[in-house]
């Protein structure tokens, strides 16, 4: 059938519509942002300037002191990291610094900010860009293929020490822009196509400030739970807020069970008065971390039984002396707790070798600070002190 005048008009009628219909979507490709994002750069990058934290690593374009910053950022508070960041740059300068190191003083001066695997693979990666580029490495994929360094960490140091358009996915600017778009997904592919048409066509000095805004965006406005909505620069522009599904952007993963450990150390001195030290395995968990000897209560042994059988099993330490129980501690890690049964105990010869699969060293009580340790056998030795 012919289709007169008026058919015409209204298939025009109905493009217009679909048109005006489609522009309120953000556009999920190409370089410019959909029309709904008009204005959202600026209102977001004056709220930034106006309202943002004082921190030491938003005031340098070194790659390595941003790197270092998100490195120590990972699973880690900022209040945390800004009693640390400054001091280790202190020790460690820069990236030819930090690859001289030898481990230990890395672990050190990472000593009680956890997850101490980033500190061993930061050392890695340092020697590494050396050996490789003689320096810093040049490009994103260099960087992304340094021990340790992720898809997120390469994006946020190219993003805010180069201005490359990058869009660095980390929770804050996840829910920030789940909530902007009214995103049901936890994608990453999602998320890079609504929010890198934010980072086209801007300067590489407004791109780093776009990326830290939506971080300090999330930090400080768009929490989650309980947002403050009203001090928020894009509120207007809030798709969840229209619909009233803040609380369920993003979408949250179910959580897992937390399994909690019974483990038993001993402050084992000898008859010098030296107290035994065991070092991890550099490759696992706490590599390289120092700690007092023991180990997982197994099955229904006793506290007492249990660590006569770790002395005995990993240091081939059968003969103990007034052993006596100090305490208890409790300390949390990601994905597990644990209590930590501390015992106290004297050898009744000195042993100058330990015979087992882990390595050890016998250390005078003042210099046992020397060694980094983690956060749990702080604690346990802060209770045999009487701290």
């Amino acid at each position: 059938m012919v289709k007169g005048p008026r058919g015409l008009r209204g298939e025009r009628d109905a493009r217009t519509i679909r048109a005006a219909r489609d522009s309120d979507r953000p556009r999920l490709s190409g370089r410019r942002p959909a029309p709904m994002l008009a204005g959202m750069e600026a209102r977001l990058l004056a709220w930034y300037a106006r309202h943002s934290r004082p921190l030491p690593w938003r005031r340098t374009r070194d790659p390595y002191a941003i790197w270092v910053s998100e490195v120590m950022l990972q699973q880690t508070r900022v209040e945390t990291v800004l009693a640390y960041h400054t001091a280790f740059l202190d020790t460690f300068p820069s990236l030819e610094h930090l690859a001289a190191a030898d481990l230990p003083a890395v672990l050190k001066a990472w000593e009680g900010m956890g997850y101490y695997r980033r500190a061993r693979n930061l050392h890695r990666a340092a020697r590494e860009a050396l050996v490789r580029h003689g320096g810093f490495p040049p490009d994103h994929d260099a960087l992304l293929a340094l021990p340790g360094v992720g898809k997120y960490t390469a994006a946020a140091v190219r993003a805010i020490a180069f201005g490359e358009p990058r869009l660095p996915i980390d929770g804050n600017i996840r829910r920030v822009l789940s909530r902007i778009f009214n995103l049901d997904t936890l994608r990453e592919r999602t998320y890079r196509e609504v929010g890198e048409p934010l980072l086209a066509d801007l300067t590489p000095r407004k791109v780093a400030s776009m990326v830290q805004a939506l971080m300090e965006l999330g930090a400080l406005v768009c929490h989650p739970r309980n947002p403050n909505c009203p001090k928020c620069p894009l509120a207007r522009s809030c798709r969840s807020r229209r619909a009233g599904t803040i609380d369920g952007r993003p979408p949250r993963r179910p959580k897992k069970p937390i399994p909690h450990y019974a483990v038993v150390i001993a402050y084992l001195r000898d008859p010098g008065g030296k107290v035994l030290l065991t070092q991890r395995a550099e490759e696992g968990f706490l590599g390289g971390m120092w700690e007092l000897p023991g180990g997982k209560v197994e099955g229904e042994e006793t506290l007492e039984a249990a660590i006569r059988r770790e002395l005995r099993e990993e240091l081939g330490i059968c003969h103990l002396r007034h052993l006596r129980s100090i305490g208890q501690v409790r300390h949390a890690y990601t994905h597990f707790k644990v209590t930590l049964h501390l015992f106290e105990a004297e050898t009744g010869e000195r042993l100058k070798k330990l015979h087992g699969p882990v390595a050890a060293r016998w250390v005078a009580p003042d210099r046992i600070a020397d060694f980094p340790m983690p956060r749990g056998t702080q604690k346990a030795l802060m209770l045999r002190d009487g701290g």
